[in-house]
């Protein structure tokens, strides 16, 4: 996350920063927590937030409001992060929060640690007394939005149905910022699917391609033409639908040997 704040001896700043720190250390990988939601859930308890916490086939969830009103308002946002691959190629330990250049350094620096961390600091400032009869105010947390959703987003909304809370507005903190934080405001997010191709062709020696049918190179066009699927290209408020191939594997690698069958997975979003 790059740092782009005049005010940064400020004490919100470093209110953010420090929040920000404190999630970035917990190695909450998907669906693990790792202690994030405790922490959140001190925090929100002390402005009197009424705070709940559930573990679903793993995966944790915070749901927790303050206020008596009918507007019903929520911010959602996940304490999960993305595996963060090999370590040698990190420049610091990916748990381990650096400041350099005027950019917080660690995963889930960007997504949503210190998004979580600015809807936080910024509870502490507001005056929730002053909600009175008119707004519920509603924080959802999950550790599995990095991941398949079900335990998380999805339980949280069932709960929110199944108590007939019907949402008026979410802020959700994901980042999209394009130059600086803060910059850019999405006005909503579209949702996610992800798909699977499996290729089956004929394995066998590479001196007798003649005998085989290489799911691979088969896998190659069919990857191309799903890339080049039409789809709206959105408005200058919303962007258009994007099809990212996110994965292919033909099995483990053999020099000698032409793949009998290969994995195509996307995501469309």
């Amino acid at each position: 996350m790059q740092v782009n704040n005049p005010l940064k001896t400020s004490k919100q700043y470093q209110s953010v920063l420090k929040i920000a720190s404190d999630l970035i250390t917990r190695r909450s990988i998907t669906p693990c927590d790792a202690g994030c939601q405790d922490y959140i859930a001190a925090h929100l308890r002390r402005l009197g937030f009424e705070c709940q916490q559930f573990e679903v086939e793993g995966v944790s969830n915070l749901i927790a409001h303050i206020g008596t009103g009918q507007r019903q308002i929520a911010f959602s946002g996940h304490t999960d992060v993305v595996p963060p691959g090999p370590s040698h190629r990190w420049c610091s330990d990916p748990f381990e929060p650096v400041m350099q250049n005027g950019r917080l350094y660690g995963r889930g620096a960007a997504d949503m640690k210190t998004g979580v961390a600015a809807f936080l600091s910024a509870c502490e400032k507001t005056n929730w007394v002053k909600l009175g009869l008119d707004i519920t105010f509603w924080v959802l947390i999950t550790s599995d939005e990095e991941g398949e959703a079900i335990s998380g987003s999805a339980w949280i909304k069932q709960y929110l149905d199944d108590s007939n809370v019907q949402l008026d507005a979410v802020l959700v903190g994901e980042p999209t910022a394009a130059r600086q934080t803060g910059d850019t405001v999405k006005l909503g997010r579209r949702g996610a699917l992800s798909g699977r191709v499996v290729i089956k062709g004929k394995q066998g020696h590479v001196a007798y391609p003649q005998q085989t049918t290489n799911a691979a190179a088969i896998a190659a066009v069919v990857a191309d033409r799903l890339t080049r699927i039409p789809f709206p290209k959105g408005s200058a408020d919303f962007p258009g639908t994007s099809l990212q191939i996110t994965h292919l594997n033909s099995g483990e690698f053999n020099d000698n040997i032409v793949p009998g069958q290969c994995e195509i997975c996307f995501n469309i979003r």
